[in-house]
């Protein structure tokens, strides 16, 4: 346990979230949830658009109450070049960034892996995108439905006679998440391990951890040259398992 009472194994790391909407603060979450000591960096005024998102009870967000626990908040004007100064500041200290910004936006506010690298060259940065922050579409806009359709497994959900379903919860957000804070923890190991050690950005976009994580329809394409079908409560291409 430290001097703020947090405890578990991520006691002493330190993480700076510029992030918002489920992915990047879930990620972040996970870590403050075994102790990491976690700042969310907020726009000054309105604050974070979660807090105004979802149901809500004596007037607080319940989704804002899922994101925010065990963690610290501020508020950085990062439009201008004071706020960008001081979250510099926050990122010298870190262990951890996660930003999941457009990718103009985060070269505009100087949130850059260039520009941090250069301030924290141990750094490890993970950073949510829509389609990856090196593809052609690396400023367009993306949540996390999008990449769950794009990782084909909507396609493969439902019943063969109707149309593809969604899942009940942000699934594309969620697993990138858990991958998200996987690769992070990864990366740590490494920082830890490696003195040749010279930081890592983790570029990740919303679409891949669906798409990797039916990989088994995948290789049956690839192998096979079939399209896999929707098969309702079984499992495709796996006529025994029934759920």
């Amino acid at each position: 346990m430290n001097a703020s009472g947090a405890s578990g194994p991520l006691v002493g790391l330190r993480v700076v979230e510029f992030a918002q909407i489920i992915a990047g603060p879930l990620a972040a979450t996970l870590m403050a949830d075994l102790g990491a000591e976690v700042v969310h960096v907020e726009p000054p005024g309105t604050g974070d658009s979660h807090r105004y998102t979802g149901p809500s009870k004596d007037g607080v967000s319940l989704w804002w109450k899922v994101a925010a626990r065990n963690k610290r908040s501020v508020t950085l004007d990062l439009r201008v070049a004071e706020g960008q100064d001081i979250a510099h500041r926050l990122v010298e200290q870190a262990d951890v960034v996660i930003t999941t910004m457009r990718a103009s936006t985060i070269d505009a506010w100087r949130l850059d892996w260039e520009t941090l690298h250069a301030l924290n060259p141990k750094l490890v940065m993970l950073q949510v995108s829509g389609f990856g922050a090196f593809t052609s579409r690396r400023d367009d806009p993306g949540f996390g439905k999008v990449g769950e359709a794009r990782s084909g497994t909507v396609f493969v959900t439902g019943f063969p006679d109707g149309p593809p379903v969604h899942a009940g919860f942000s699934q594309g957000d969620a697993t990138t998440a858990v991958m998200g804070a996987f690769a992070i923890m990864a990366a740590l190991h490494s920082r830890n391990t490696d003195p040749s050690f010279d930081g890592e950005l983790i570029d990740l976009a919303l679409f891949e951890t669906l798409f990797r994580i039916a990989d088994w329809q995948v290789i049956y394409h690839d192998q096979l040259g079939r399209v896999p079908q929707r098969a309702g409560n079984r499992l495709a291409n796996a006529p025994a398992a029934v759920l």
